[in-house]
């Protein structure tokens, strides 16, 4: 029986109608490792998410828009562009859940900035104030790996320390101080984390969903690897 995943959507606009939506990227990668998949929007009542925490087997918690600094105590700055309020909640509601269930977690881009923030770390909200080494917000194509890191730590199924990979750089904004608890599990050449980890919760700051290969779709099948015994 397939492990049932939990993914907050998020929202946009079609045709100028407030519409909720998720890449088919995210959706395409868990289906390829036997995950079915329950979307979750915003608005449902606590006792939903509350169900939905305890039957399902694990959380994605996807990119999207910049989390609003006032989670983490800073001022807004002119280069952050918030998600609406209720992408934030429904995010770090579902965090919450599903850390109290003790299911895993995993958390891509915005979702390692979720992560990072709801266990009390916080944010550069604009990298490029702080680093000009490298440029972590890429204009290539998508699939296309711009800058390597490195893995500080080995991790059976899904990494081993002093491995460099290739990944993409999709974000403006990342980890500056890291969530008590938490290690630093990958890192790119300029110092910025880009992978945590803490029991069952690993966040990667890339989209290995927009990428090929083995390296990228361990992370994956490490997910699947965590997944509570039925």
């Amino acid at each position: 029986m397939p492990h049932t995943i939990a993914v907050p959507v998020r929202y946009t606009q079609v045709k100028e109608l407030p519409s909720y939506y998720l890449n088919l990227s995210y959706l395409n990668s868990l289906s390829a490792f036997g995950f079915d998949v329950l979307l979750l929007t915003p608005g449902c009542s606590p006792s939903f998410y509350e169900r939905a925490a305890s039957v399902c087997d694990g959380l994605l918690l996807a990119g999207g828009r910049d989390i609003h600094p006032r989670i983490y105590g800073q001022e807004l700055l002119p280069d952050t562009v918030p998600a609406l309020p209720d992408t934030d909640e429904l995010d770090f509601l579902c965090l919450r859940l599903f850390s109290r269930e003790n299911k895993p977690v995993l958390g891509i881009c915005r979702g390692l900035q979720v992560i990072n923030t709801g266990f009390g770390g916080t944010l550069h909200q604009h990298l490029p104030r702080w680093s000009q080494t490298i440029s972590h917000k890429q204009t290539e194509r998508r699939s296309q790996g711009v800058h390597p890191v490195c893995w500080k730590h080995t991790i059976s199924g899904l990494c081993s320390a002093g491995e460099q990979i290739w990944v993409n750089s999709l974000h403006h904004q990342g980890i500056d101080r890291i969530a008590p608890g938490f290690q630093v599990l990958a890192e790119s050449p300029d110092g910025l984390a880009e992978a945590i980890c803490r029991e069952n919760i690993l966040g990667v700051q890339w989209h290995p969903e927009e990428m090929n290969g083995p390296e990228q779709e361990r992370i994956f099948a490490y997910f699947r690897s965590i997944m509570p015994s039925r």
